[in-house]
């Protein structure tokens, strides 16, 4: 009959309070004596406590003299263990801490001074004072952050040096009336900025206009529909007077007509503009058959070259004209050309004159027009001719160049032809 064993074990360290990788045991017997050769017989097992299946593995038993010593090492998980003797719970041994309680707090406890990783909820009260770098980073995707009025140090460089902002950076409420655009309202077309649909512009007060205006012709009222005329001028406006007749059958076809007089350089602007345009118009019985118009120009620039200047066959300036305000013009070139004798055998010759606009020179012909002179063996002198020619042409810049220029075609012979004289009128038309 198997002898039983009263078994129990003297902790050397109390594991309530600490927890240890090396376990210290002394067996005795019922009797007092000490309990030897039992070190494959003792084993310990985790939560839940099913022996064998949750025996705790790699624990290495060493007995220590034959005074029923036992040394227990190889615990790392921080976690409560049952002594089990002969495959017996000793259950006066109760349940234990073992292992590395650091490891265990470092994976479960906020701590100090160590670098660590924080998963899990967390629920904190009072206020947290943080200085150094602060790297909050959602790595979860779809994470959201919610804070309760956080605020940006009025010390910080960003809080008035906002060059140093980057496309991630919080921005805040001063930052916001100094900068922001709110796209609600606006929109950017480029790099003008337009209001949305529904939005109107009014001014810091019903008194203070949003813009810029001459006080002395106007006023700024919100309530009176905005911008008021005060000061009425004759000389700042356009004037359209319409008389208008219309016949009831094709028997009496009277013209209607309509008179506007434009007023030279309104508000001294940088561009001159017609001074009369009438127009007629012939109805009947309110549809109209024909119109005619006529206009009275108060700006024309006008120059008469003579020079003589041997053509090539490449296109050459013979003569420019400079157009100091921006806008429409009428242009009237005669460009007198010579011929130059020829031997009398059959041959035609041409030369090319054209306008050209001197800002992209060579590569914008406005007009041109060309000419041509036929020897044969009864004629064999040159001799001079004009060349017309007539364009309406927007002017884009304040003094802008325009040359006038010749080619010579040499259609049949190699003659070196001559652009002898110019007459140039531009007129200022719109």
């Amino acid at each position: 009959m198997k002898k039983i064993f009263l078994l129990f074990a003297i902790l050397l360290i109390s594991s309530a309070v600490y927890s240890q990788v090396s376990l210290p045991l002394r067996l005795v017997k019922s009797d007092g004596t000490p309990s030897t050769g039992k070190a494959d017989s003792i084993k310990f097992t985790r939560s839940p406590h099913t022996y064998p299946t949750n025996v705790v593995a790699g624990i290495t038993i060493t007995e220590i003299g034959t005074a029923g010593n036992y040394r227990c090492r190889g615990f790392s998980t921080y976690e409560y263990v049952k002594l089990w003797v002969n495959g017996v719970e000793q259950t006066w041994f109760d349940s234990v801490q073992v292992g590395n309680i650091l490891t265990y707090l470092s994976a479960n406890y906020v701590t100090v001074s160590t670098s660590q990783s924080i998963t899990g909820n967390k629920t904190t009260s009072g206020t947290w004072t943080l200085n150094g770098a602060v790297n909050w980073t959602m790595l979860n995707t779809g994470s959201t952050f919610t804070m309760n009025k956080p605020y940006i140090y009025s010390g910080s460089e960003w809080y008035t040096d906002y060059t140093t902002l980057s496309n991630t950076s919080m921005i805040w409420k001063k930052y916001l009336t100094d900068n922001y655009i709110d796209t609600s309202v606006f929109s950017l077309d480029g790099f003008k900025l337009r209001f949305k649909s529904g939005y109107k512009l009014y001014g810091l007060s019903n008194s203070i206009a949003p813009f810029p205006f001459t006080t002395a012709n106007f006023t700024w009222s919100e309530s009176g529909g905005g911008l008021i005329l005060t000061g009425f001028n004759d000389s700042n406006f356009t004037y359209k007077s319409t008389v208008a007749y219309d016949s009831t059958d094709a028997s009496d076809n009277l013209w209607n007509k309509s008179y506007v007089q434009y007023i030279d350089r309104f508000k001294g602007g940088v561009t001159d503009s017609f001074d009369v345009k009438v127009k007629y118009t012939r109805n009947e019985n309110g549809t109209q058959i024909s119109t005619n118009t006529f206009q009275a120009y108060n700006t024309a620039y006008s120059k008469t070259g003579e020079n003589f200047v041997g053509l090539s066959t490449s296109d050459t300036p013979v003569d420019t004209i400079i157009l100091p305000k921006v806008g429409l013009y009428l242009f009237n070139v005669v460009v007198t050309v010579n011929f130059v004798d020829d031997d009398g055998v059959l041959a035609t010759d041409s030369i090319l004159a054209s306008i050209d606009d001197g800002q992209i020179v060579g590569t914008t012909r406005i007009v041109q027009n060309l000419v041509t002179h036929r020897y044969n063996t009864t004629i064999n002198t040159g001799g001079a001719q004009n060349i017309m020619l007539t364009a309406i042409y927007y002017n884009s810049t304040q003094n802008g160049v325009y040359y006038i220029m010749c080619k010579d075609k040499q259609t049949l012979t190699s003659l070196v032809h001559e652009s002898w004289r110019t007459y140039i009128t531009a007129t200022l038309i719109n």
